[in-house]
């Protein structure tokens, strides 16, 4: 993965810029635009790419639920395995500090 690509999702996962939802890349909840932790990554690496679908929700790239790896990939320098392994921590509940530190750990970061 992309050196600072790795760095500037962490601190948006930790810093509080981004509030956290689930079931959604990016949704809008009264006020408020919650965002996956790969909704996140998304917004980091391309947030011209967003699209307003409704009043509710928002596409990435004209997806909502998962993006397109291989646009994701080529921005970020992510490999697939490792965006599988978050969808399944995002699955399982887990929350953002979860996912930061599994990223700090275990994502490879590159300079490219």
């Amino acid at each position: 993965m992309k050196q600072d690509v790795k760095r500037k999702w962490i601190d948006g996962l930790r810093n509080g810029d981004y509030k956290e939802g689930k079931n959604a890349l990016r949704i809008i909840c009264g006020h408020q635009h919650l965002f996956s932790a790969i909704g996140v990554l998304c917004d980091i690496v391309d947030n011209s790419g967003w699209e307003e679908i409704n009043k509710y929700r928002y596409a990435w790239h004209h997806r909502f639920y998962m993006p397109e790896t291989s646009i994701l990939e080529n921005l970020s320098g992510i490999k697939y395995e490792m965006l599988s392994k978050i969808l399944h921590m995002i699955s399982d509940g887990l929350r953002f500090e979860d996912i930061a530190e599994f990223i700090e750990e275990y994502i490879v970061s590159e300079e490219l």
